[in-house]
This record gives C-alpha cells, sequence and structure tokens, in this order.
C-alpha cells in the first residue's frame, strides 16, 4: 500500500516521463515546420493547463486560510461567552450512588 507521498511522487514521476516522451517525439520530427507547428500545438494545451493547475492550487490555499481563520475566530467567541465550568455540555454523568438507578 502506498503513502499519499509516495503516490505524489509516482504521480508526479508519471507525468514528468509523459511530458519527456512528448518533447522527445517533437524533436524527432524530420521537418522545423513540423516542430515548429508541434511545440506551438504543446504550448498551447500546455500552458492554460498549468495555469489552471496554479490557479486551483492558490484558491485550495486561501480558502484553507479563511477556514483556520474563520474557526479560530468562531473558537474564541464560544471560548468568551461560555460562561461554564469548562466541563462539554450535553454530558450525562451516571453517578452509582444514585437511588434512581
Amino acid at each position: 500500500m502506498h503513502h499519499s507521498h509516495e503516490r505524489i511522487w509516482i504521480y508526479t514521476h508519471r507525468g514528468r516521463d509523459q511530458a519527456r516522451q512528448v518533447f522527445s517525439t517533437i524533436n524527432r520530427q524530420p521537418g522545423w515546420v513540423t516542430r515548429a507547428a508541434l511545440y506551438a500545438f504543446a504550448a498551447i494545451i500546455m500552458v492554460p493547463i498549468m495555469l489552471l493547475v496554479l490557479f486551483a492550487l492558490a484558491t485550495a490555499v486561501v480558502v484553507f486560510v479563511l477556514l483556520v481563520a474563520a474557526n479560530t475566530v468562531i473558537g474564541t467567541i464560544r471560548g468568551l461567552f461560555s460562561g461554564g465550568s469548562g466541563r462539554s455540555s450535553n454530558v450525562r454523568v451516571i453517578r452509582y450512588d444514585d437511588p434512581r438507578r
């Protein structure tokens, strides 16, 4: 069973190997016009995909930072207004010396 960092490592290397294969295929083309057209096509496809991935990563980081900040603020506000004894609420304590037992 692979751990998450091993899966990321495998996925990253698989993508790198596929990109290397694409560029080696482009480089093996006999004419410079074909190579130029294929490089342009690869750039047209790869650049938007990379930009979308970077945008998704940046959005995820911002969302998680905002969620952590909201959780901290809500926890602080609840702590200020709880006024309890510090014990958990909604917990039923069972006492064995209780005559209702």
